[in-house]
C-alpha cells in the first residue's frame, strides 16, 4: 500500500469559489454605474414588461425595478471610467438580492460615482463584443455619490468651484482598483467623502488637490497589509508663501473591505 504523507494532502476545491487553492482576486474600483441587456431578447422582454416603452435611463430602469425585482438579476450591470465599461457587477452571494436593491437605489439617486469592493469571479461579454471582468460585490462596501449627498456631507451647494475641486479628486480614481496600492488609494479618497469636514475646509481655503501618493507603511500590525495614503492640497494664490497641506491615511488592504488604521493626521510640507 502506498503511503502518503500529511505535507502531500491539498484540500480540494468545493467548486463554490471559496477554497483556499481557488482564492479570489480582491478588487476595489470607483466608477460610474451603468445597464445594458446580454441579448436584444431581454431587452425586448423588458419593454414588453413595461407597457412597450422602452427603458433608456437610470432613472427608469429604477422606477421600473421598484415592482419588478426579480428583473434586476437579468439586466447587465456595468462599471464605468471615462464612459468605458470595465467591470460587470454581478453579485453572486446569499445577499444578491440586496445588492441589486442599492444598484437601484444608486441609479435613482443619480449618483455620479459609486464605490465597489468586491472579489473578480470571471469575465462577461459585453453588448459591444467587449471582454471585461466581473465583480462579485461586497455588499457592506456599496457605497454610491449623488450630487445631493455630497452636498449634504459637505455641508454646501455644489457651485462650479466645488465641482472642480471633487473632479481633480475623481482623476485619482481612473484606475482598475486591483492592485493593493490602487485600492488604498480608491479607499482614501472616497473614504475622504466620510471625512467631509476636511475636504469642505480645504475647499472653503481656496486649496486644489496635487496629487494621492501610496507608499509602503515601514510598520504594519501582523496578517495585515498597510500602505500609507496622503492627500496633498495646494493653495495656486500662494504658492511660494503657503506651505502644502497634507491629509495621511493608513489603509489595510489584507480583506476585501479595506478599513483605515489610526486616525487621519494633518501637516503642513515645502
Amino acid at each position: 500500500m502506498t503511503q502518503i504523507s500529511d505535507t502531500q494532502v491539498r484540500p480540494s476545491g468545493c467548486g463554490c469559489g471559496t477554497s483556499a487553492a481557488l482564492a479570489r482576486p480582491l478588487v476595489y474600483a470607483v466608477g460610474k454605474l451603468g445597464f445594458e441587456h446580454a441579448s436584444e431578447a431581454r431587452r425586448d422582454a423588458l419593454t414588453a414588461e413595461n407597457g412597450g416603452t422602452p427603458i433608456t435611463t437610470g432613472n427608469e430602469l429604477a422606477l421600473h425595478l421598484t415592482s419588478h425585482r426579480a428583473r434586476a438579476a437579468l439586466i447587465t450591470w456595468t462599471l464605468s471610467i471615462d464612459e468605458h465599461p470595465v467591470y460587470v457587477i454581478k453579485p453572486m452571494s446569499a445577499y444578491s438580492q440586496d445588492v441589486y436593491v442599492k444598484l437601484t437605489q444608486f441609479l435613482a439617486e443619480s449618483c455620479v460615482r459609486v464605490s465597489v469592493p468586491g472579489w473578480i469571479t470571471g469575465s462577461e461579454r459585453l453588448a459591444n463584443g467587449n471582454v471585461v471582468p466581473a465583480i462579485d460585490p461586497c455588499l457592506s462596501g456599496l457605497v454610491g455619490w449623488s450630487a445631493a449627498e455630497l452636498s449634504k456631507r459637505l455641508g454646501k451647494d455644489l457651485d462650479d468651484k466645488l465641482w472642480g475641486f471633487l473632479g481633480r479628486l475623481f482623476l485619482e480614481l481612473r484606475n482598475t482598483g486591483t492592485s493593493p496600492q490602487e485600492r488604498a488609494r480608491n479607499f482614501a479618497v472616497t473614504e475622504g467623502f466620510i471625512v467631509a469636514d476636511k475636504l469642505r475646509s480645504a475647499a472653503d481655503k481656496n486649496l486644489n488637490l496635487r496629487d494621492v501618493s501610496v507608499s509602503h507603511s515601514p510598520i504594519c500590525r501582523p496578517g495585515s497589509e498597510c500602505w500609507d495614503t496622503s492627500l496633498t492640497f495646494f493653495n495656486p494664490d500662494k504658492l511660494t508663501t503657503e506651505p502644502l497641506k497634507v491629509l495621511r491615511f493608513t489603509v489595510d488592504v489584507n480583506d476585501v473591505k479595506p478599513v483605515l488604521i489610526g486616525g487621519i493626521y494633518k501637516m503642513n510640507t515645502y
